[in-house]
């Protein structure tokens, strides 16, 4: 589970570093010179968060059918039946 809540992390932070860097310019276009400010500022509009919702309730809904339905965790039956060997 840790490591796959730092693979959405990761994709969650590479995802926002390309949207800030993209909010950033530079005073002036010359090479030598690199400016801090930004252009614009940038709040999700409630399509974009009702994505990320949407594929994280999907994600969730996997998970539990997936213990549900592959038992994944043994029900309370299972300690009966392996020490009657």
């Amino acid at each position: 589970m840790a490591s796959l809540a730092f693979i959405v992390m990761g994709l969650v932070i590479n995802r926002w570093n390309v949207t800030l860097s993209g909010l950033v310019v530079p005073p002036d276009w010359s090479p030598g010179i690199m400016g801090n400010i930004f252009a614009v500022s940038y709040n999700p509009s409630i399509p974009e968060v009702a994505v990320s919702l949407g594929i994280l309730a999907y994600g969730l809904l996997a998970f539990t059918l997936g213990v549900k339905y592959l038992r994944i965790y043994p029900g309370p039956d299972f300690e009966i039946e392996h020490h009657k060997v």
